[in-house]
Formats: C-alpha cells, structure tokens, sequence
C-alpha cells in the first residue's frame, strides 16, 4: 500500500532552478532516509548553491529549521530532489533525516551554523 505525502501550503512564490534539471520535482513518489545515498559533495555546484538557499528561504518562511519535503507554493505542488536532499546531508546544510510513522521522509532540518 503507497501512503500519499500531505502537501504543506508555504506562502512565498516557487523559484525553479533555471538549469537543466529542477531541485524540486512534480511529484508524489516518497522516500526514505535509507535510500539517501550521496556522499559526496554536488558536481552541478550551481543547481545544489540554488537548493540550498531554497532551503534558507523555506526556513524563513516556516520560522524555523524543520521545513516539509513535500510542499505546494501557492497550488504548485512540487517535492524536493531526492538526489539536492542526499547532497544537502553530506554537506552538513541539512541534517539527517528520518523517517516519519508512515516510513519516509516528510521533513527536513535545516542545520544552523
């Protein structure tokens, strides 16, 4: 059985990676903090730079480091790169992750410092 994510409304306009690929995807498809596998640092430094500060700008508009993975910016519904999250970890921007009670990843920390 698949258990659909709950999309939390953020109230600041959806800026897209103006590269190739976007660090959010229009998707549902969840995953898990096992499944996280970079370890390394990012080689597009530019699309990761552009992630990192959505992070930022998402840990502002929610008042504080815990931001949802899952998000719909103003209707659009969009989950964050599953690859932008791997390398945010292995950076030390975010912290590692959980899984929730339904055994994914919901949230994400923002580590400050």
């Amino acid at each position: 059985m698949t258990i659909a994510p709950t999309w939390v409304e953020v109230n600041i306009a959806y800026e897209p990676y103006a590269g190739a690929s976007d660090v959010f995807a229009k998707t549902q498809t969840t995953f898990t903090a096992q499944s996280l596998a970079k370890r390394t640092p990012a080689k597009e430094q530019a699309r990761q730079s552009h992630f990192n500060g959505q992070l930022r700008r998402l840990a502002k508009a929610f008042g504080g480091a815990d931001i949802p993975v899952f998000l719909s910016f103003q209707g659009v519904r969009v989950c964050m790169d599953k690859g932008c999250v791997g390398h945010a970890v292995a950076a030390g921007v975010l912290a590692v992750p959980q899984n929730n009670a339904s055994g994914f990843i919901d949230q994400v920390r923002l580590r400050v410092g």
